[in-house]
């Protein structure tokens, strides 16, 4: 169920994350969608880490969440920095 309820999730997520490359800079929905992606990504892991047991060790279900944590705001991060040079350039 993990496989199919979060690993896909955080996978779809991420995919959505990234096609808001695909979006112009002028339009303020390619922010949205980025944040969007993330805050999904977010409260996923949260509804996700409370029904999972505590560990001691990094299990591989806990690097791939940081992993995929690492990409949503990576995803944010640059796009933040290309609408910003984009209107300084204006």
């Amino acid at each position: 169920p993990y496989a199919r309820g979060y690993i896909m999730l955080q996978i779809a997520l991420n995919l959505v994350g990234f096609c808001c490359f695909w979006i112009p800079p002028h339009l303020g929905e390619r922010m949205g969608l980025a944040i969007t992606a993330m805050l999904s990504a977010v409260a996923s892991e949260l509804v996700v880490s409370s029904s999972l047991p505590n560990a001691a060790e990094i299990t591989w279900f806990s690097t791939f969440s940081l992993i995929s944590m690492f990409f949503a705001i990576l995803v944010l991060f640059q796009s933040t920095i290309v609408i910003y040079l984009f209107h300084l350039t204006e």
